[in-house]
């Protein structure tokens, strides 16, 4: 079971970071940094990250993205609800593992063929 502050969620204007956009720079507050995602995970709180698709190639964008969220959460799993326009990526805690994969094919199973689970 989850409490109500177990899952973060981060829906930062401009997406993750990127490097022509340093911390500290004019407008840097609109991203979600790496080191924030860190921190996050090492409190055992789950994230959920909301992403507007780049202008690049999807699957491998979601496919870069989704290794870096567990790469630097260390999450065995994470879970990348799509629709044709964005994507949730879902982290979770170790202990939040199970019911966020459940609920994320709950998500799915709902609302196919709008959204699907990678």
């Amino acid at each position: 079971m989850l409490d109500s502050s177990d899952v973060i969620f981060f829906d930062p204007d401009n997406g993750m970071e990127v490097r022509s956009k340093p911390k500290g720079r004019k407008d840097s507050s609109k991203s979600l940094y790496w080191d924030e995602v860190r921190q996050v995970a090492a409190r055992d709180r789950s994230l959920i990250v909301f992403q507007h698709f780049a202008r690049v190639k999807r699957e491998p964008f979601i496919a870069e993205l989704r290794q870096r969220f567990m790469r630097e959460t260390g999450a065995s799993w994470v879970g990348v609800l799509r629709t044709s326009n964005v994507a949730y990526f879902v982290v979770p805690a170790f202990a939040h593992r199970r019911a966020l994969r459940d609920a994320c094919y709950a998500v799915m199973r709902r609302w196919q063929p709008h959204v699907w689970l990678v």
